[in-house]
């Protein structure tokens, strides 16, 4: 049967369903009335969101103990690889992992107290090109300066001397390294009686760190006399440490590490 059709001009019947009377009695909720409604309401959505981000803070902590424990895994690796071959292998295994350029280090230094100076020139410069990804480590500047001691340890002397005055040029390399690189200059210029040259690598290493150990040691460096024979040979680099005055240092070798004499064959 048809719906009656509304009159014209009358009102559709109102819905006073939920119409609360107003009157002098009626006191407004407060607010645990509006958080009690609110929770009613969207109790699920709250409870979904809190699940939600516990989940995400929980993982987080999973993830960061996990990395933990992976990376004093590797370090614990490392410390066992005491053979080059040892380190050979942690390189292969983590090739992209900081320690591998500690690690070719190490074989750079075991191979220039073997006297293998190709070799290790070769691994200093491994070693370089590894630890320059990590901008705040010491390491670096040691293998270039590695590496040029090497080239003079196998003989390439032009090369080698070449390679540590930029290194001591370089303000940016730590002044222990700087300092290092001029005192074998400095060495060779007195081995080779070039006293003139001498002083000014003197006056260098005294600009560069004038209370470092090298400063010290370049001061009781003479020119030989022409035609003396020299026993003076490149030392290995000695360990970096962050610049801070040397007071109280007492002179000392060139490297705290064996010296190995340089190869004129």
């Amino acid at each position: 049967m048809p719906k009656p059709a509304t009159p014209t001009g009358s009102k559709p019947p109102a819905d006073d369903r939920n119409l609360v009377a107003v009157d002098e009695t009626y006191v407004a909720p407060g607010l645990e009335d509006k958080l009690r409604i609110l929770w009613e309401k969207q109790s699920k959505t709250i409870i979904a969101a809190i699940a939600l981000v516990a989940c995400a803070l929980i993982g987080r902590a999973v993830w960061h103990y996990e990395a933990a424990q992976n990376e004093l895994a590797i370090s614990g690796e490392f410390g066992a690889a005491t053979t080059d071959s040892a380190l050979k292998s942690f390189i292969v295994e983590y090739p992209n992992h900081p320690l591998a350029g500690e690690a070719e280090l190490r074989l750079a230094d075991n191979a220039y107290r073997a006297g293998n100076f190709t070799e290790a020139q070769a691994d200093y410069g491994k070693a370089q090109t590894l630890l320059t990804t990590d901008p705040v480590s010491l390491l670096a500047p040691r293998a270039e300066l590695g590496a040029a001691v090497s080239q003079l340890a196998a003989g390439h002397d032009a090369e080698g001397a070449a390679a540590l005055k930029r290194l001591a040029d370089n303000s940016a390399r730590p002044k222990g390294i700087r300092g290092q690189a001029a005192y074998d200059l400095a060495s060779i210029a007195a081995d080779a009686g070039r006293t003139a040259d001498l002083d000014q690598l003197k006056a260098q290493i005294s600009q560069i760190d004038p209370t470092g150990i090298w400063a010290t040691n370049a001061n009781n460096l003479k020119a030989r006399p022409s035609g003396l024979s020299s026993t003076t040979s490149p030392s290995l680099p000695s360990k970096v440490t962050p610049d801070v005055p040397a007071s109280g240092a007492q002179p000392a070798s060139s490297s705290s590490l064996p010296v190995i004499k340089r190869d004129n064959n």
